[in-house]
């Protein structure tokens, strides 16, 4: 079990934030105690195994509520190819390295709320504007960092959206945030900014890409499995407001 201490929330969503990542053999006690040594965090955000349905009562039973299904997902680079059906999107498209401007661009626009699907974005004691700043403030924190770069994607020389490909190790790369701008919604090019940071982690001689994605966003799902992405790990991510205690 892990009990992690997010005071970066403060500045995202302005709670005192708290993670806790549930392994499938923690003791249900243990679990109980340690519910109950968060309780004061105004902002709580548990992740449980799928096969610990005994889990899921307890935390509804205090108060907690459903947020998402989280799934970890990998990919061996070796076996990467694009699907024909897709094939006409990325040839229609490219993407180059943002520079200093175009990463304060992406940023702007993701402020503007284009993770709809997120889960603070859903959350009625939430809104779309706290997701955009929490998304933004996470990218220029990576971008920043030095260990991830910014991407564009573009159609005809102009920017449609974003990926961000960070390097985790010698072999492994992670594919941390991606999406298409807001005017550019709907359009059949969101492949792109799925496929785009794979050809990056392969080109630069990584063997592996791992990705993250919600069961809020189902079409993103689709497409990342459909590239050969794997599922490694499933958690139920519940939450809690200390206001509804």
């Amino acid at each position: 079990m892990q009990i992690i201490d997010m005071p970066w929330e403060i500045k995202n969503l302005g709670k005192r934030s708290v993670s806790m990542v549930i392994d499938s053999s923690d003791d249900l006690n243990l679990i109980k105690e340690n519910i109950e040594a968060i309780s004061d965090y105004e902002y709580q955000v548990i992740k449980a195994p799928i096969e610990r349905m005994d889990v899921s009562y307890i935390l509804q039973e205090n108060g907690f509520v459903f947020a998402e299904t989280a799934f970890d997902l990998s990919l061996k680079l070796k076996n990467l190819k694009c699907p024909d059906t897709y094939t006409r999107y990325i040839d229609y498209t490219s993407y180059s390295e943002a520079s200093s401007e175009a990463v304060q661009l992406v940023d702007s626009e993701i402020r503007k709320g284009i993770f709809n699907t997120d889960k603070v974005a859903l959350d009625p004691l939430m809104s779309t504007e706290l997701s955009g700043q929490r998304f933004a403030n996470w990218f220029t924190t990576e971008v920043e960092s030095g260990k991830s770069k910014c991407y564009l994607v573009n159609l005809e020389d102009k920017p449609i959206g974003f990926f961000g490909v960070k390097d985790v190790n010698e072999k492994k790369a992670d594919s941390f945030l991606a999406g298409l701008f807001d005017n550019d919604d709907g359009r059949g090019f969101g492949i792109s900014t799925i496929y785009y940071p794979l050809l990056v982690a392969k080109e630069s001689g990584k063997k592996t890409m791992t990705a993250r994605v919600s069961s809020n966003n189902p079409n993103s799902l689709k497409v990342h499995l459909e590239l050969g992405y794997k599922i490694d790990k499933m958690h139920y991510v519940y939450v809690k407001h200390n206001d509804n205690k």
